[in-house]
C-alpha cells in the first residue's frame, strides 16, 4: 500500500512538474518575446516619427508630392523599417505607416513564429505665428515670389521691400547694440503674429553695422515681416504680420539723402523654422513642422 500511495505521489509531482514548466516557459516567452516585440515597436514607432517629420519639412519647402513620399520612405527605410507607406492628407500633413516583421525566441513552442510591430506617425506643416532667432530687419510684407531677387532698404517707410531696425527691448538705442542683435539673432526672444514692434531711429549704417551684416552673406536669416506702422521717430510701431526666411546675396553702400546708405540682395524661400510656433494666417514661406500622431 505504500509504493502504491508513493507511486501516485510521484505521477502527480511529474504532473504538477509539467503544469509548472509550461508556466514557466509560458512566463519566459512572455518576458523574452515581449520585450524584444516592445523594441521593435519602440524603433517602428522612431522610424516612423523621422519619415513624417523629414516628409513634412520637404513638404515645407514647397517639394513635389512624389519628392515628398520619397524622402519620407527613404527615411523610414534608414531607420530600419519594412514595410513602408506614406500619404499626404489635406494638403498640409503627411502620414506614415511602417510594418516589420520580426522572429520570435520562444513564442514558436506555442505556434508563434513572427510577430509585427506596427507604428503611425502624422506631421504637420503650419504658417509660424511665433518665432525666435530673428534678424533685426523689419520687411514690409507682401506676397513674395520665391527665389526672386529683392532688394530691402534701410528706410523706415511703409513701402515694398522697406525695412527699419527692430527695436526687441526699447530704448536706449545703440549702434554697438544693432550690431550685436544682427550677430545675435537669439536676442530678439520669440515676436507673434500680431505684436507691435519698435524702431531704432537715428542708427546709420557705420562699417560695424554693415561687417555684420555681411556675415549673413550666403546663409538663411528669418525677418519678421509687417503690413502697417504707427506713430513716428522713437515711438514708431510695426505690426508683425508674419515671417519670411530670406537668403542674403549682398549687402551695398551708397550715398543718400540721409547720408550713407545701404541696400540688401537676396530671395525669398520656403523653409521649416525649427522651434518656431504655428498659428499664423499670412503664408509667406516661413512654417513650423509638427507631430500630431
Amino acid at each position: 500500500m505504500l509504493r502504491e500511495l508513493f507511486r501516485k505521489e510521484r505521477g502527480q509531482a511529474l504532473t504538477a512538474f509539467s503544469i509548472a514548466l509550461v508556466g514557466l516557459i509560458g512566463f519566459i516567452a512572455l518576458v523574452v518575446d515581449g520585450g524584444n516585440a516592445y523594441v521593435h515597436k519602440t524603433k517602428t514607432q522612431t522610424a516612423a516619427d523621422a519619415a513624417a517629420v523629414a516628409g513634412a519639412i520637404k513638404l515645407a519647402e514647397g517639394a513635389s508630392t512624389s519628392t515628398v513620399i520619397s524622402v519620407a520612405s527613404q527615411y523610414a527605410y534608414d531607420n530600419g523599417a519594412g514595410d513602408v507607406q506614406v500619404t499626404l492628407e489635406e494638403g498640409n500633413a503627411v502620414h506614415v505607416q511602417v510594418d516589420e516583421s520580426f522572429p520570435t525566441f520562444f513564442a514558436p513552442i506555442v505556434g508563434i513564429n513572427q510577430m509585427h510591430a506596427v507604428a503611425d506617425s502624422t506631421a504637420i506643416v503650419d504658417i509660424v505665428g511665433a518665432a525666435g532667432n530673428l534678424l533685426p530687419m523689419v520687411v514690409y510684407d507682401q506676397e513674395f515670389e520665391y527665389g526672386t531677387r529683392y532688394e530691402l532698404f534701410n528706410d523706415t517707410t511703409e513701402a515694398p521691400g522697406a525695412f527699419g531696425w527692430a527695436d526687441w527691448d526699447g530704448p536706449p538705442h545703440s549702434t554697438p547694440e544693432l550690431i550685436y542683435r544682427i550677430y545675435h539673432p537669439e536676442s530678439s526672444g520669440v515676436v507673434h503674429t500680431g505684436d507691435l514692434i519698435g524702431a531704432t531711429p537715428g542708427l546709420r549704417p557705420t562699417p560695424g553695422v554693415i561687417n555684420a551684416l555681411r556675415s549673413w552673406i550666403g546663409k538663411e536669416v528669418v525677418v519678421p515681416l509687417y503690413d502697417e506702422i504707427s506713430g513716428s521717430g522713437s515711438n514708431t510701431r510695426y505690426h508683425i504680420s508674419g515671417f519670411g526666411v530670406f537668403t542674403m546675396e549682398d549687402v551695398v553702400t551708397h550715398g543718400g539723402h540721409h547720408g550713407s546708405e545701404l541696400t540688401v540682395h537676396g530671395y525669398f524661400v520656403e523653409r521649416a523654422i525649427p522651434n518656431a510656433e504655428g498659428g499664423g494666417t499670412e503664408d509667406r514661406g516661413a512654417h513650423t513642422v509638427k507631430l500630431t500622431q
